[in-house]
């Protein structure tokens, strides 16, 4: 139950630390009882009332300080990514209709909230492959968000090599079951961690293609720390400003252009 509290990053080990902690607790409040107890048949009642203001203080400042706790103060990356778009797009559909450019996601990788919203706020979308085709309903302003997803990588494709796809990344978790286990099973590598390659990227190339064809409006999110992050997932920036881009380019793909998956 313990061994995933060993991943390289926070927002990987507190998943599996939350159980941990429910033990820990249950422990604490057993050993205070007992405590207690012994206290109560071998102090004076006036000392035992002197001495429990104090004690009791101690024991929550020392709770406060701790890694732990300061760590659970994070704002959670995310949360606050999601957020962010959920009320911008909400505040822009009171004033324009509005429609999103979706960015590739990729087998295993984090999705872009823009796709989750999309949905949710039942707002048009169009494909990055058919928005930069074109044309996209003129009607309708369109955006595209440049958010944590597009800084998102994966252990696999970090270790297989720059020209990785999604099935070079699926053909290699299938090759063999201890490529799995060196993954999920393995804190001597880190879990795979140590076996990365590339630390050269920074943005998916799908998203500087995407940026480069949309353009800035203000509409900038929070500064997101990225340590934050879901297993196996790799972000080679200590943090990412989101932005909700508006789209103004068509033009077709040309040849210096990374393909789409």
């Amino acid at each position: 139950m313990t061994l995933a509290a060993s991943w390289p990053s926070p927002g990987n080990r507190w998943g599996f630390r939350l159980s941990v902690v429910i033990l820990a607790i249950i422990a604490a409040g057993i050993g205070a009882s007992f405590l207690e107890e012994r206290a109560s048949r071998s102090l004076a009642p006036k000392l035992r009332r002197a001495l429990g203001a104090p004690i009791g203080a101690a024991i929550a400042l020392c709770g406060l300080l701790a890694p732990a706790a300061r760590e659970s103060r994070m704002p959670q990356a995310e949360l606050q990514n999601y957020v962010f778009l959920r009320d911008t797009l909400e505040r822009l559909r009171q004033t324009e209709w509005i429609g999103l450019v979706l960015a590739p996601e990729g087998f295993l990788g984090p999705r872009n909230a823009a796709t989750s919203l999309a949905r949710l706020l039942r707002i048009p979308v169009v494909t990055a492959r058919a928005a930069l085709e074109g044309p996209v309903d003129p009607d309708l302003h369109w955006y595209f968000y440049r958010d944590l997803a597009c800084f998102a990588w994966r252990v696999p494709e970090l270790s297989l090599g720059k020209e990785a796809t999604d099935a070079d990344v699926k053909r290699w978790l299938d090759e063999s079951e201890d490529h799995w286990i060196t993954m999920l099973f393995r804190p001597e590598t880190r879990f795979g961690f140590d076996s990365i390659i590339r630390r050269d990227v920074r943005e998916r190339p799908s998203c500087e293609m995407l940026s480069a064809r949309s353009e800035s409006v203000g509409l900038l999110g929070p500064l997101l720390i990225t340590q934050l992050d879901p297993p196996q997932t790799v972000y080679l920036v200590p943090s990412v400003t989101p932005e909700l881009r508006r789209w103004v380019s068509a033009a077709p793909p040309s040849d210096a252009d990374p393909p789409l998956p």
